[in-house]
């Protein structure tokens, strides 16, 4: 059976994006630009941005898999934004190199980062939203390796 689509194209003439991100609703973009990062609207045949966060440079952004934030990497640090009153509900730090991919558990409780400093970092976020300093859990470092991609496997 075939399955319905819509492909919206949207020109940026003043500024490629340098990331983005999806809602699980599809009905929400996140994305990244040199400037500044952007939440948006998707509509039948255009974006309409809701927000502008500060974050410059952004290059990687994720959704949470419930939708209630999102997480977007601004080099070595890593922002998390509710989806909807736009608050920070924590800011970590730990990576000394770019964060290069970001990944939610699938219930949403841990968020996995791994940078180009060779660290891979599982965060909890319920002590990251009183306390990101002491929010890393699990971690796995290794000097001289780079780490482009990562992904979480399903508890079972």
């Amino acid at each position: 059976a075939d399955t319905p689509s819509l492909d919206v194209v949207v020109r940026c003439p003043d500024a490629a994006p340098l990331s983005v991100a999806l809602h699980p609703s599809g009905w929400i973009a996140c994305v990244g630009f040199t400037d500044k990062l952007r939440l948006m609207h998707i509509l039948n045949n255009d974006l309409r941005v809701v927000k502008e966060l500060p974050f410059k440079a952004c290059r990687v952004c994720e959704f949470a898999k419930g939708g209630h934030c999102v997480a977007a990497a601004v080099g070595a640090v890593v922002y998390v934004v509710h989806a909807f009153t736009f608050e920070t509900l924590a800011t970590l730090r730990g990576h000394c190199g770019k964060v290069k991919s970001i990944v939610w558990r699938d219930d949403d409780s841990t968020l996995i980062t791994s940078g180009q400093d060779g660290a891979i970092y599982a965060w909890d976020m319920r002590t990251a939203m009183h306390d990101g300093e002491n929010a890393r859990g699990l971690e796995h470092v290794r000097k001289g390796r780079r780490y482009d991609a990562v992904a979480a496997l399903r508890r079972r």
